[in-house]
């Protein structure tokens, strides 16, 4: 679960308590282990390898169908 937190005079993060009803009133979120590994931007180097692999393909293949189609009304 997300927890808003906020620094103390000392410069220290405390946790906002009671929490807010809405965080966007919040100075910082904290969000905890379970929500960042769900996220849909947390991959290992072979995921993230993997996602460009799939970029530079699709880069790739609407390359050569722009080059065939150029060919194609030129000729």
């Amino acid at each position: 679960m997300a927890t808003c937190v906020e620094f103390n005079a000392s410069g220290v993060l405390v946790e906002v308590v009671p929490q807010p009803a809405s965080f966007e009133s919040c100075t910082l979120v904290v969000q905890s282990g379970a929500e960042v590994v769900a996220s849909p931007f947390a991959l290992d180097q072979a995921g993230a390898a993997g996602l460009a692999g799939a970029f530079a393909l699709l880069w790739s293949v609407a390359y050569v169908i722009r080059l065939l189609r150029r060919q194609l009304l030129e000729s």
